[in-house]
């Protein structure tokens, strides 16, 4: 509803966000979408056509990192998250090839729930280009004091598991190998079999040098495991309107997502809502809730 025609402007006019919806409290206005869009030129083929835009540039950053690095999409399922996401899955993951798309119970919040899930860590180094020996440990362990004091600073309490790594070479190498080093580890031993196991010989008889020496802090996770429900509010009645699909306009139900359970099916066209998202089922598509909540999304294939 602002004044430059954007993505969401394109689907407030094509119905696939209602106009009652509140985003993060702001209430969608279609007239002042379509006003926004009515200043692209003739040729960009209105809301419709910045959807077929956007999503082939998105569909051009997944080929990025999958068929042009070797992997087949085909094989694989897409997870659309965050709040725009599931409006533009399935017709991404469709030209794709994929098997399936997932969308998460609270996609819109995805990234901010694997924060919580990952464990606190934090790495730090120095270079020391010195020989092994007793001179190093108390580097290891100032570099130890460190980690846990910046973990302790950004609030993780609890215990803490520090790791040591060292980079080590023979003298005169150019390349060094990484190491995992326990208390009172002799980098000269592990530096003979990382180099026996990488090259299949180890210089035992040559001086053997450290370039850096790394500690890795690690605490543990605000979560530990994804939450066992999903409150998403009083669901809303089911209920339908007329969206645009493609170049045509067709009537889709309006589903609540809250109302669905592990089991239940919704065919396409549809769009299923909640409070961080709304999903766009094609006609032909057909989304299963499974038994993790996550809603997973299929389509005919083949002529």
């Amino acid at each position: 509803g602002g004044t430059a025609p954007t993505v969401t402007d394109a689907h407030c006019v094509l119905g696939h966000l209602g106009e009652g919806q509140a985003l993060g409290g702001l209430r969608l206005d279609a007239a002042a979408a379509a006003a926004a869009l009515g200043t692209l030129p003739e040729e960009a083929g209105g809301a419709a056509g910045v959807l077929t835009v956007v999503r082939a540039t998105m569909g051009r950053a997944l080929r990025r990192v999958t068929t042009e690095r070797g992997v087949d999409p085909a094989g694989l399922a897409l997870v659309a998250y965050g709040g725009a996401g599931p409006l533009h899955a399935t017709a991404i993951g469709r030209d794709l090839g994929c098997r399936a798309v997932v969308v998460p119970p609270a996609p819109g919040v995805l990234s901010a729930l694997g924060l919580l899930l990952a464990p606190p860590r934090y790495e730090t180094s120095r270079t020391v280009m010195a020989a092994p020996g007793d001179a190093l440990e108390q580097l290891w362990r100032t570099l130890e004091d460190d980690a846990r004091t910046e973990l302790a600073r950004q609030g993780v309490s609890g215990d803490v598991r520090v790791d040591r790594l060292a980079d080590a070479r023979y003298a005169g190498q150019s390349h060094e190998l990484r190491l995992a080093v326990s208390d009172g580890g002799d980098v000269a031993s592990l530096l003979h079999a990382a180099h026996a196991d990488a090259y299949g010989y180890a210089m035992t008889d040559e001086p053997v040098e450290v370039v850096t020496l790394r500690v890795v802090a690690e605490g543990a996770p605000a979560l530990t495991g994804l939450p066992s429900a999903w409150d998403q509010g009083d669901p809303s009645p089911a209920s339908s309107r007329r969206i645009g699909v493609g170049d045509g306009e067709i009537e889709a139900r309006v589903i609540d997502r809250s109302s669905l359970a592990p089991g239940d099916e919704v065919g396409g066209p549809a769009l299923v809502e909640q409070h961080d998202t709304t999903t766009l089922l094609a006609p032909g598509d057909v989304a299963r809730i499974d038994a993790a909540h996550n809603l997973v999304m299929t389509w005919a294939t083949g002529p």
